[in-house]
């Protein structure tokens, strides 16, 4: 036995992995597309309308206007590439309190003809179309082929879609009045996501209470839907078969900067979108460093699919690993296993950090470990600050939460760097992770 294989021994082999017996995940991902097909999300929205109206009740708003392109996917299931592109003025979503009634999607005539009358919109969301005001109107649709004879299908399916659509509004203000008197919310407080939503709302509707409520569209995205959960399966799955590849090259690739490109690569291979990585303590993404045998390096691995995130983070010992560095890692994965068999339904954040240190200093005591809670789902971090009243709130775990608990060790040396991370989904009665966990400590 050489010496790095007397280490590695030493070091326990349920939490090692040595580059040539890497595994990819794929249950996890045939799993979720499986679970994928059965909730049917192709371009439905995430939200729960019943937990939509249960949180507006408790926080005291009749609707929520929405502008931030990630509250507009959730609300809607609009994923799409004008927003992406930043043409988003024009485009606003309205969740109302009343379960009955439909979210609407408000957007320019152009947005839907270009957009979405190809595929047309979720159930049980109601579009409003603006063109622009003419001879103080709506002015008519602008549509691109002139003859008629020249028409595809799809320009003829655009075209009857759009027109079905009419009434058509001369701005978004028209047609945010035109949409709270049919939902008969024309007096009474409203919600907003952003300044252009405030904005909306000060020109549409100048007697309504108004305000900001950032952080109560963050209440309905704490707890995920199945289709939620069966997406960030898929992302996740994704993001730790890209993040494994990357690592069986990091020797060879030599440096952060080629770590990361890397992963860009690999996450794209497999359908997901790069996010940022975090490689050696160093989250700037331009900065570069060469990767020196016998240290630790931790990966932070962030990509998503379809706008939902995956999160992983490892240690990976370039070259041949140093024993204290071995033990100090292995002790956070022993401190990390039994602390997740104690995440459940009612537990708080703040118990979260003070047991998983409890738990660390039985196995290790001259270590410190963060243990750091965080939602995650449309946004790495998208917990609320705020309870729905405005107090600060500590938040308490609850069935269908998907949650990750940073582990990174808080001191770093010349011996490198060390992280440990998985995603977590919080069920009835306890928690399971939502991707392979194992893997915890990898020698390239």
């Amino acid at each position: 036995m050489n010496r790095r294989n007397a280490i590695l021994a030493g070091l326990g082999t349920p939490l090692l992995a040595s580059c040539s017996n890497l595994v990819e995940p794929g249950y996890q991902k045939e799993q979720a597309s499986l679970l994928a097909k059965n909730t049917g999300f192709a371009n439905n929205p995430g939200i729960d309308r019943e937990r939509a109206s249960f949180v507006l009740e408790q926080a005291g708003l009749d609707a929520l206007v929405m502008h931030q392109p990630d509250n507009i996917y959730y609300s809607t299931g609009y994923w799409g590439s004008l927003l992406r592109a930043g043409l988003t003025d024009s485009t606003f979503a309205i969740i109302p309190k009343e379960v009955k009634s439909p979210v609407i999607f408000l957007c320019s005539q152009f947005t839907y003809y270009y957009s979405i009358a190809d595929i047309d919109l979720a159930a049980g969301v109601e579009p409003y179309l603006t063109t622009w005001e003419k001879d103080n109107q709506a002015a008519d649709a602008l549509f691109f082929a002139a003859e008629e004879s020249e028409f595809t299908a799809k320009e003829k399916l655009r075209r009857d879609k759009t027109l079905e659509r009419k009434p058509f509004y001369a701005s978004s203000a028209k047609g945010l009045q035109a949409v709270c008197r049919e939902l008969g919310i024309t007096s009474g407080k409203l919600g907003y996501d952003s300044l252009e939503a405030m904005q909306l709302l000060e020109q549409a509707l100048p007697l309504c209470s108004k305000v900001q409520a950032v952080d109560v569209i963050k209440h309905l995205r704490l707890i995920k839907t199945p289709r939620e959960i069966a997406l960030m399966q898929i992302a996740s799955a994704n993001n730790v078969e890209a993040a494994l590849a990357t690592a069986s090259k990091m020797r060879q690739l030599g440096s952060s900067v080629n770590v990361r490109n890397q992963f860009l690569a690999e996450a794209a291979a497999r359908g997901n979108h790069y996010e940022f990585m975090v490689v050696n303590s160093s989250i700037n993404q331009q900065y570069d460093e060469e990767l020196k045998d016998g240290t630790s390096v931790l990966i932070d691995c962030v990509s998503s699919y379809m706008g939902y995130y995956g999160d992983y983070g490892r240690s990976v010992f370039i070259g041949e690993p140093r024993k204290q560095m071995g033990e100090q890692v292995q002790a956070m994965g022993k401190a990390w296993n039994e602390l997740k068999t104690q995440l459940a339904p009612g537990m708080k954040f703040s118990e979260i950090q003070q047991r998983g240190t409890e738990i660390l200093k039985k196995i290790n005591p001259s270590i410190r470990v963060s243990f750091g809670p965080h939602s995650v789902g449309l946004a790495h971090t998208e917990q609320p600050k705020t309870a729905l009243d405005g107090s600060r709130m500590d938040i308490q775990l609850e069935r269908g939460m998907i949650i990750s608990v940073d582990c990174p060790l808080m001191q770093t040396s010349a011996m490198g760097s060390a992280h440990l991370e998985d995603l977590t989904l919080i069920t009835d009665t306890g928690s399971k992770p939502i991707h392979d966990a194992g893997h915890q400590i990898i020698v390239a």
